[in-house]
């Protein structure tokens, strides 16, 4: 099993005057990532790629050139238990927030190292590991696995990922290299 799957669907796409001086294949691509990426299929997961596509038919209407097509893309759909890595965006005493680029994971404050604490003065969690302090800063490298997935119900609600560091080998990259 993978978090990303690739996804045939069959798509109506309608190119604009202004994108007609463009080569058809690269403003039939924009208009399918203006379309999907970032966005939830419906119980499926996160659009993160056009993979490819193939136009079947073109049609020339008043003001526009209207293309049908089979296209392949590709979609996040973490699976619990899996192990992912992203960017320490934020922190506050709730948990930390990591960025995946195309979607934001939770690790709360429950699930990070025990004994864990959230520092005021330094805006970030610290494990205190035997006599060691180490902090979950900004910007830095986590591993964690995923412990939730939840797609919304609704198109403007976002993707819900709820995440776990407080296992063997989860955490700061930089906690894990040995020499």
């Amino acid at each position: 099993m993978s978090m990303f799957i690739l996804y045939t669907l069959k798509v109506q796409t309608e190119l604009e005057p202004e994108l007609l001086g463009l080569n058809i294949r690269e403003a039939i691509t924009l208009k399918l990532e203006e379309r999907f990426i970032g966005k939830v299929l419906k119980n499926e997961g996160v659009c993160v790629a056009i993979y490819s596509f193939e136009i079947e038919q073109t049609f020339v209407r008043e003001l526009y050139l209207e293309s049908e097509l089979v296209a392949k893309i590709v979609v996040f759909k973490p699976f619990i238990g899996e192990i992912l890595t992203g960017k320490i965006k934020e922190s506050n005493s709730e948990g930390i927030t990591v960025s995946m680029v195309f979607i934001d994971a939770l690790i709360p404050a429950a699930y990070l190292a025990d004994p864990s604490g959230f520092d005021e003065q330094e805006g970030v969690f610290v494990w205190h590991f035997d006599e060691h302090d180490l902090f979950y800063d900004i910007g830095e490298t986590i591993r964690f696995k995923v412990h939730a997935f939840a797609l919304p119900f609704e198109d403007s609600a976002s993707v819900q990922l709820l995440g776990r560091a407080n296992e063997d080998g989860l955490g700061l990259l930089q906690w894990w290299v040995t020499s």
